[in-house]
């Protein structure tokens, strides 16, 4: 079963890759456009709304969000350098500070 999830990503992801990206309007550093982008380009493999199941195949947003290592910097550099299985997107800069923005908002203050 998780080999056909990580073939079916595999597939769908070189034809993802000739789409052009769609920037939905992107507005850099607004979390609602982040995560429009992230439904439209990330949600067959990660979970990108609080409280969503993650696959197996790619960890969920919340996850990342809550490494506390991960600066904005190191978030932009993960976003426009393809990576393991991901697909390269060719994010636009306003789409990645969006995704950044939209990764920040899912952050819980460290005491909690």
């Amino acid at each position: 079963m998780m080999k056909d999830v990580r073939r079916l990503a595999l597939c769908g992801a070189p034809l993802a890759a000739l789409l052009p990206t769609a920037s939905l309007g992107a507005t850099a550093n607004d979390p609602a456009t982040g995560q429009a982008i992230a439904q439209q380009w990330c949600a067959s493999c990660h979970a990108v709304v609080p409280g969503a199941v993650s696959n197996e195949v790619a960890p969920s947003f919340e996850a990342v969000a809550q490494e506390r290592d991960r600066s904005d910097e190191w978030l932009r550099t993960w976003l426009s350098v393809p990576h393991g299985e991901m697909p390269d997107l060719s994010l636009s800069r306003q789409d990645i500070d969006a995704l950044v923005a939209y990764l920040q908002s899912l952050k819980t203050p460290p005491d909690q």
